[in-house]
């Protein structure tokens, strides 16, 4: 009789744990929820413009306040200069990265937080007109607003090869799991003829003459990432490759876990029928 109760007590003193387990982490699973939230490409838009400024792009969609706009810019001069990037959706200019990196042509790169929803023109402002000019926006949700970036380089690549992954930025080191990655190619001679690097997802090209391509992913853990792009064309093709990582709302939750007792003692350790034992862990 006693064994058989002191199996019981140890079926019982299982499943009681269990459901405090499930008790406890259920609201913090629903806390969680509310505050994480992954990163996610919404759309995208490219433009190629000849003599003029601002260089311009509009999204074909409204966009969403809170979410954040990724933009590169590749203008036809190394003399003259990117001023400002604004938008009539964002609050202010763009935060401006790698401006200028240099080749035969010029590029640059940045972001800005979407204050207003609605209709969005991204406009690129120059210190005089460039000859040809290209623009492309991604619109993003899921970023932390406050304080989003987590790293960015813009190089330039000569005689870069074909082949899988053959254009690459460079390595950054992102700091957070999750982030969302950003990634441009374009190519300042012949067109470019390729796709997204491993592991990343084409979004946007602008081909005929030059070849302009941006791509993206989600980097499940933090740590070394460059853009990357597959080259089959030209390898004496030049090359301007930019990355940039951004930092998801809430960063990323850590995983939960019941609770673990490796044992238990009752006490008094045998009991008779009608008297009550005291489990203790």
């Amino acid at each position: 009789m006693i064994q058989t109760l002191q199996k019981i007590i140890s079926a019982l003193a299982g499943i009681i744990l269990a459901l405090q387990a499930s008790i406890v982490a259920m609201p913090i699973q629903s806390q969680l929820a509310q505050v994480y939230q992954a990163p996610a490409f919404v759309q995208g838009k490219a433009n190629k413009v000849y003599n003029a400024d601002p260089v311009t792009v509009t999204f074909d969609s409204s966009v969403t306040a809170g979410n954040m706009v990724a933009v590169s810019v590749i203008w036809n001069s190394t003399s003259i200069s990117l001023n400002a990037i604004t938008a009539n959706c964002v609050s202010g200019n763009f935060v401006l990265l790698n401006n200028p990196t240099t080749s035969t042509y010029s590029a640059a790169q940045g972001y800005g937080i979407i204050t207003t929803s609605g209709s969005c023109t991204v406009a690129a402002d120059f210190s005089a007109i460039p000859g040809n000019a290209r623009i492309i926006a991604h619109e993003i949700s899921g970023i932390d607003t406050g304080n989003p970036l987590d790293g960015n380089i813009m190089r330039s690549q000569e005689n870069a090869g074909n082949g899988m992954d053959a254009l690459t930025s460079g390595n950054i080191s992102t700091t957070q799991n999750g982030d969302y990655i950003f990634g441009i190619a374009f190519d300042t001679g012949a067109g470019i003829t390729g796709a997204a690097g491993t592991g990343f997802t084409s979004r946007l090209a602008l081909d005929g003459g030059h070849g302009y391509r941006s791509e993206d992913q989600i980097q499940t853990s933090s740590g070394p990432i460059a853009a990357t792009f597959t080259h089959s064309g030209s390898v004496y093709s030049d090359f301007i490759i930019g990355v940039m990582a951004f930092k998801s709302v809430g960063g990323t939750p850590p995983p939960l876990s019941a609770p673990v007792i490796s044992s238990f003692t009752p006490s008094p350790s045998s009991i008779n029928s009608g008297q009550s034992s005291t489990l203790s862990w």
